[in-house]
């Protein structure tokens, strides 16, 4: 009985390890198509063939639900057509796969902006400045939630960190000029708009 019983476990050990390598290959194969499935994506977004690159990109998704790619250039595309919803929904699932994806939070922060959902906007863009603190997009993105949100002090320091990187222009000495005049800092608010129309200038040069 001892020895049946031994025979038994051994058996059912076998059997688990087999499947155990059926499973580890059964998700090779869909990782393997899934990237098929993307790449044929690429290419047929590069040759303008949205129609085909959209199915492509959801069959790299249907095969492997946890690659973030498709799901951003997915989102991108819905994004170009105008069909804000689903673009949201797009970024928002790639974020919350990938916790540390910056394209993810930069993308969710854009559309959610131009949603007008300003608060998650915020979220959105906090979290991708937490990965890379000096990118002076994201920090122009942000300042504009502050502007619309009305946090004039929030404004005026993420646009000073922006220049303190280099990275203003015409429409950030704008913002800046603007928000000074909110919290009634009339000299620093003519400082930064006579440099707003410098920059204006150097443009039609």
């Amino acid at each position: 009985m001892v020895k049946n019983r031994k025979i038994l476990i051994s058996t059912l050990s076998v059997i688990f390890v087999i499947s155990m390598l059926i499973v580890s290959t059964a998700t090779a194969v869909d990782e393997a198509k899934s990237k098929e499935h993307y790449n044929t994506g690429i290419k047929a977004k590069q040759e303008g063939n949205i129609d085909a690159a959209i199915i492509a990109y959801k069959g790299s998704i249907g095969q492997n639900p946890n690659f973030v790619d498709p799901y951003i250039n997915l989102g991108a595309i819905y994004f170009e057509q105008k069909n804000y919803q689903d673009a949201l929904d797009m970024f928002k699932k790639a974020s919350e796969i990938d916790k540390t994806n910056l394209d993810a939070f930069k993308n969710l922060g854009a559309i959610e902006l131009k949603l007008k959902h300003y608060a998650e906007a915020e979220t959105a863009l906090t979290t991708a400045l937490s990965l890379k603190p000096k990118d002076s997009e994201l920090l122009k993105s942000l300042a504009k939630v502050h502007y619309y949100k009305k946090n004039y002090n929030g404004l005026v320091e993420t646009l000073s960190k922006c220049h303190t990187n280099g990275g203003g222009d015409q429409l950030s000495y704008f913002m800046l000029g603007k928000g000074y005049q909110k919290l009634k800092k009339n000299s620093d608010a003519i400082t930064a708009l006579k440099k707003s129309i410098e920059l204006k200038k150097d443009n039609y040069n």
